[in-house]
C-alpha cells in the first residue's frame, strides 16, 4: 500500500475512536441524570400520600429505570468496541 493510503486509513480509524469515546461521554452523563431522577423520584413517592399519584410516580420511575439500564448495556458495549 502506498504512504497516502496508509495514512487515510489511520485517519479513519482515528475518527472512529474520537467519535465512540464522545458517544461514551454523553452517554455516562445521561446515565447520571437518570439516577438522580430516580434517587428525587424515590423520595417523592415516600412522601406522596395519594394513591393515585404515588402509582404515577411509580411508572415514571420504572421507565427511568429501564433506561438506566438500557443506556449501561450501550455503554458497555461501546467500551467493549473502544478497547483493541
Amino acid at each position: 500500500m502506498k504512504l497516502k493510503k496508509l495514512l487515510k486509513r489511520l485517519n479513519f480509524f482515528d475518527s472512529h475512536a474520537g467519535h465512540l469515546k464522545e458517544s461514551e461521554e454523553g452517554l455516562s452523563k445521561v446515565i447520571e441524570k437518570l439516577q438522580e431522577k430516580e434517587a428525587q423520584l424515590r423520595k417523592t413517592i415516600s412522601l406522596e400520600a395519594d394513591e393515585e399519584e404515588r402509582e404515577l410516580l411509580l411508572q415514571e420511575l420504572n421507565i427511568c429505570v429501564s433506561q438506566g439500564r438500557k443506556g449501561s448495556e450501550l455503554l458497555v458495549r461501546i467500551r467493549a468496541q473502544a478497547e483493541p
